[in-house]
């Protein structure tokens, strides 16, 4: 009796422990973005104050699977993170959300109108470079597949290459060496 009550109260200790792991874990999880905001005034004047280079909005659907592939595979990348975190401010947008934000110039709109009306978002994944002025500086539309292929995305952007060549033909110089 005495060893059924005390294999009984270990089983029910494993199970606390392992689902006490578990949770931390998930706590831990690194991600890309930054948690949910709601103001990009704000989230410009932050972006200065910690000397970022600028904003990226990834513009997404909840029910798109390569949006869905990104996040899991490539946004998920330790170099991507890295890289992105000490330059950009980055956040999330789904495309349909009622969410209330206010915009670059201080106007109160949604997720959804700030996305279709505003950026003409039409397609998910898309990725929106920001300047620190709130400025559009550079656009991606579609799946990014390979981790080295985001971060020089964020590469491309941060050097300007943008007003030199289009991403084409950046990456084709960087598999040549040739930058």
């Amino acid at each position: 009796m005495l060893k059924d009550t005390i294999r009984s109260f270990l089983f029910f200790c494993s199970i606390a422990l392992l689902a006490l792991s578990t949770a931390q874990a998930s706590e831990t999880k690194q991600e890309i973005f930054s948690l949910f905001f709601d103001d990009l005034q704000e989230a410009q004047q932050e972006s200065i104050e910690q000397n970022k280079k600028g904003i990226m909005l990834f513009f997404e659907m909840e029910v798109c699977p390569y949006c869905q592939r990104m996040r899991k595979t490539v946004l998920q990348d330790a170099k991507v993170m890295a890289y992105y975190r000490e330059n950009f401010l980055a956040y999330a947008i789904d495309i349909l959300g009622q969410v209330k934000l206010v915009d670059f110039e201080g106007k109160n709109t949604t997720y959804k109108q700030f996305s279709q009306k505003k950026h003409r978002v039409r397609s998910t994944p898309t990725i929106v470079f920001f300047d620190n002025e709130g400025s559009a500086i550079y656009r991606y539309a579609g799946a990014i597949q390979d981790p080295v292929m985001m971060q020089w995305l964020g590469e491309y952007v941060v050097a300007g290459m943008y007003q030199q060549y289009s991403f084409k033909d950046y990456q084709q110089k960087r598999r040549t060496s040739e930058l």
